[in-house]
């Protein structure tokens, strides 16, 4: 069964509806039965409210909205079977006016006086029902202003997306318009949802300001917050000569000469990013510690993109090395990104990269639970590769250092072992591994 109107909570009629007028109300409301059983049920009331369905066994309530000669009615019709619907609804407003349109309808009266409206419904059985209220238009105009509301505002990055409603606080159709002020000077004119981009982190007083034809407005304002951005940093060793891989963590033949780069980019494509990066080249070290010296000079950047160091190592000598890479923004939109060491081994065999792997883990101020849980089976890499048994070959110290990452896994998921070292310690591992061939 179909219905047009406001919502029934209880499905409908029942036989216990009656017709009558509330008291103290101006208007009233007939129901009207019919052997068809299509039946109406009247609501006069302003466009904006929120109304509550009419239940079985109950008066339907009253409430007439008036704004200068105009009048709003709301209603519900019912069909006169299941899988019958409402056609047609026709309305006689009482002063020889007749209209047809379903709930809800207003209608202005050329003058003041007490009208009689009848709305009578036709569903697809052929059926009718009608109903009737009185109404009185007193001719005074209703000086309400348009209603407003704004939902907390969407942010993401610098833009901010703002949803909500607005419509006229009034009898029959009356244009609105919405405009906004973004706290930073610009002004726009759109509906919901409105949206807007910053060009800086900042605090904002957002106000929407709804108009109607009448003149009448209504503002309501909230406060945006645009936080800094992150900018990001991705580094890659280079061979000097080869700009198509990255020989972080890798052992590398000695003489080798190699240079850093770093791309460097900005979450927010409309602002600018700026700043500099600066290389440090550490020796003996694979954890940006040890010797260390400034690489190459500081590079500027400006905008999102990939930077080269302007120096190169020159051949190096066998030993442990490590490049860091710091970003240092210079623009208020961004916050600088954490430092990034990069790894790498020149010459040196297995066993000795094993062994500065041990002298890494002693050095990282790990409690001596998580350091002898490490250095365990990295000892037994160490013992398989320096023994003359021909049957502890490269695949049984693969072995073990597959247990020594699984190991360093397993300490920072239990957050014994911070993520920076740990990414450190599975580099180097990974780069032991490749020497091996292991697979």
């Amino acid at each position: 069964m179909t219905r047009r109107g406001i919502p029934d909570e209880a499905g409908g009629p029942g036989e216990g509806l009656r017709s009558g007028r509330i008291p103290g109300r101006r208007g009233g409301t007939t129901l009207a039965r019919h052997g068809s059983r299509l039946l109406i049920l009247l609501l006069a009331s302003a466009l904006a409210l929120n109304l509550a369905p009419v239940a079985r066994g109950q008066d339907p309530t009253v409430l007439l909205f008036y704004d200068g000669l105009c009048v709003s009615i709301n209603g519900v019709a019912f069909p006169t079977a299941p899988g019958a619907s409402i056609v047609d609804i026709s309305w006689n407003w009482g002063d020889g006016a007749s209209t047809s349109g379903f709930f809800p309808q207003a209608h202005t009266y050329a003058s003041i006086g007490t009208y009689a409206v009848v709305v009578t419904a036709t569903d697809t059985n052929g059926a009718t029902g009608s109903a009737s209220v009185s109404v009185t238009p007193t001719g005074a105009p209703n000086a309400v202003a348009p209603l407003l509301s704004i939902s907390p505002a969407t942010v993401s990055g610098f833009s901010v997306s703002i949803n909500g409603f607005t419509g006229a606080n009034t009898c029959g159709p009356q244009a609105v318009t919405l405009s906004w002020s973004w706290g930073d000077g610009t002004t726009t004119q759109s509906f919901f949802p409105a949206s807007h981009t910053y060009s800086a982190p900042g605090s904002y007083n957002v106000c929407a300001t709804t108009m109607d034809s009448r003149g009448l407005s209504t503002t309501q304002c909230e406060t945006v917050i645009i936080t800094a951005a992150d900018a990001t940093l991705a580094t890659a060793v280079h061979v000097d000569g080869d700009h198509t891989t990255d020989v972080t963590g890798d052992l590398l033949a000695s003489g080798t000469s190699v240079h850093d780069a770093a791309l460097v980019g900005g979450e927010v494509a409309a602002v600018p990013l700026t700043g500099t990066l600066t290389f440090v080249l550490h020796t003996g070290s694979l954890e940006c510690g040890g010797s260390a010296a400034a690489f190459g000079a500081t590079v500027d950047v400006a905008g999102d993109g990939t930077y080269e160091s302007t120096a190169s190592t020159g051949a190096l000598a066998a030993g442990d090395y490590s490049f860091g890479v710091t970003f240092t923004s210079t623009s208020s939109s961004y916050v600088s990104p954490p430092s990034v060491c990069e790894p790498f081994s020149i010459d040196i065999t297995p066993a000795q990269a094993i062994e500065n792997r041990i002298d890494a883990v002693n050095g990282m101020g790990l409690t001596n639970k998580v350091q002898k849980s490490l250095r365990a089976p990295l000892n037994k890499a160490i013992d398989l590769l320096n023994d003359d048994n021909p049957n502890n070959d490269a695949a049984a110290v693969c072995g073990k250092l597959d247990a020594f990452r699984l190991k360093v896994l397993g300490w920072q998921v239990l957050g014994e072992l911070p993520s920076a070292q740990a990414d450190q310690l599975l580099q180097s591992a990974n780069a032991i591994r490749a020497s091996l061939g292991c697979t």
